[in-house]
């Protein structure tokens, strides 16, 4: 079965170690113990073992949590990101029939040097696209400082991968210190990914920036069950001082809904049939892709590409549908 994997992740081992040694807070740390015992990560013999287990099956490398910029500053996170598109550029170059290609990382901590390295990654290295993270320390990404960094994706016309950045330090109440139970993960995310989708909208950087095209995680998150409802609230209604958002919510071409739908979702659902069949339903057939989130899930070799397959199965899809969302799609956005 031919296979593309739009989303797996990978930390490579020089990058790997050189972000166990520089972690910095003690939220990079626990990520990176915690990554630790994804050897899938790091270890390119238990990749390849997977992959050669599913003939047929390809991947575009992403990088894995921590964001680099939650590892690191300054100099240090700038050589931090040229080492990780110096380190997947090789193995795409060592490995062209397993790896595809690769999205860039970037220094997001530093939008200035994001730009310089974002223009290397794609100019010499031949990066497919690249990737960001749903804030950056905290930070939302409609920022003013982000925004020479989404004029720069839209010069490149290239691809916008877009992951969870949330993490324990997060607390949903704010009585508390951190998340508790993991739900800054099995809840934070979708809803993290809700809101970085919303943001983009309301700040109008699809009016600026038309042709860019973000591929979000986990299946576009909350929006697919949610965007109606943001875009029916009462945006304002805590009073006057809340006027520039109601202007710019005036402002915008098009009603949110129809700007939600422009971006693309992959499959990483945890192999719930229903969850893609809600993402297929709302962003449509052309704009799902297949995606395992690999080597996360299951403590199986192949974690949820099995699953994940089996619930595309049970969508009662058609043979071009299927064709589309297990190749064509990553094809068509990721790959020309």
């Amino acid at each position: 079965m031919d296979i593309i994997d739009a989303f797996p992740h990978i930390l490579p081992k020089p990058l790997f170690e050189r972000m166990v040694a520089a972690a910095e807070t003690p939220s990079a740390r626990s990520w990176l113990n915690g990554s630790s015992r994804q050897t899938g990560l790091y270890e390119l013999d238990v990749r390849f073992r997977m992959m050669d287990a599913r003939p047929g099956y390809q991947q575009i490398l992403t990088l894995g949590t921590p964001p680099l910029e939650q590892v690191a500053s300054g100099a240090t996170l700038r050589d931090l990101a040229t080492l990780a598109n110096d380190s997947m550029a090789e193995l795409c170059h060592r490995y062209p029939d397993r790896f595809l290609g690769f999205a860039a990382g970037l220094p997001m901590g530093d939008p200035d040097a994001s730009v310089k390295e974002l223009e290397r990654a794609i100019n010499q290295l031949g990066a497919r696209g690249v990737q960001i993270f749903t804030n950056v320390n905290g930070h939302p990404l409609d920022e003013p400082r982000f925004e020479p960094l989404f004029a720069k994706f839209s010069e490149l016309n290239k691809p916008v991968w877009v992951h969870g950045a949330r993490s324990f330090i997060y607390p949903e109440f704010a009585s508390e210190e951190e998340s508790r139970y993991g739900l800054w993960l099995a809840l934070g995310w979708p809803y993290e990914m809700g809101l970085f989708m919303a943001r983009v909208v309301l700040a109008g950087i699809l009016d600026r920036y038309p042709n860019l095209r973000f591929l979000t995680h986990h299946g576009g998150g909350m929006i697919p069950t949610f965007g109606q409802r943001v875009a029916s609230s009462p945006i304002g209604f805590q009073g006057p001082e809340h006027a520039p958002e109601v202007d710019a919510f005036s402002a915008l071409e098009k009603s949110p809904v129809e700007y939600f739908k422009m971006f693309y979702a992959d499959t990483t659902v945890g192999g719930e049939a229903r969850t893609i069949r809600a993402s297929l339903d709302f962003f449509g057939s052309d704009q799902v892709l297949f995606a395992s989130d690999w080597p996360f899930g299951p403590p199986t070799d192949d974690g949820q590409i099995g699953p994940t397959l089996s619930a595309i199965d049970r969508l009662g899809l058609s043979e071009a549908e299927h064709a589309k969302l297990l190749r064509a799609n990553a094809q068509q956005l990721l790959l020309t």
